[in-house]
């Protein structure tokens, strides 16, 4: 069920999207925020240029399951983001919702432990991880600031720093 979720709509990537290497689906302009390769062999990325692009993609080069925002342009509006830290822990997720389902793509370290790849909850609540296999290329943090704090997610406590003001 939640890998039809995945699939349910048709979506397309940014014109001529074709895959650079086995471990992305970004188009070769584009620099994966996050990449790494699930046990089944599916690919999670978060693709774009910063900070006007980010895309979240999911599936296997040449068969793309999932593809959010429809346009990488849109990303910096309709993604967001979460982040946590103390010490020897650091949790981030850059999150999206389509309809009654909710992806969060995510980096949890804590002391010498991580996790990461993208947890999808669907509208019950049931909540199923696709974790990644393969060394984990990530560069969530950079996006603080750029996507929009979600209030709403555990790991910001109900708390968004209030927006930086620009001179």
């Amino acid at each position: 069920m939640i890998l039809a979720a995945l699939a349910a709509s048709p979506l397309a990537c940014s014109a001529g999207n074709e895959p650079v290497a086995a471990t992305t689906l970004c188009d070769a302009a584009d620099q994966a925020y996050f990449a790494c390769k699930t046990a089944s062999g599916r690919l999670i990325n978060l693709c774009g240029q910063y900070p006007q692009r980010l895309q979240y993609l999911y599936g296997r080069p040449g068969r793309l399951e999932l593809a959010y925002p429809e346009a990488a342009a849109g990303g910096p509006e309709k993604l967001s983001y979460a982040h946590y830290v103390r010490p020897d822990t650091d949790y981030t997720e850059i999150g999206f919702a389509r309809g009654e389902i909710a992806y969060a793509v995510f980096d949890y370290r804590e002391g010498s432990g991580r996790t990461a790849g993208v947890a999808v909850t669907l509208a019950d609540g049931s909540e199923r991880r696709f974790e990644c296999a393969t060394p984990i290329e990530s560069q969530l943090q950079i996006w603080s600031g750029v996507l929009r704090c979600d209030p709403d997610n555990a790991l910001t406590g109900g708390q968004c720093p209030a927006p930086s003001k620009q001179d």
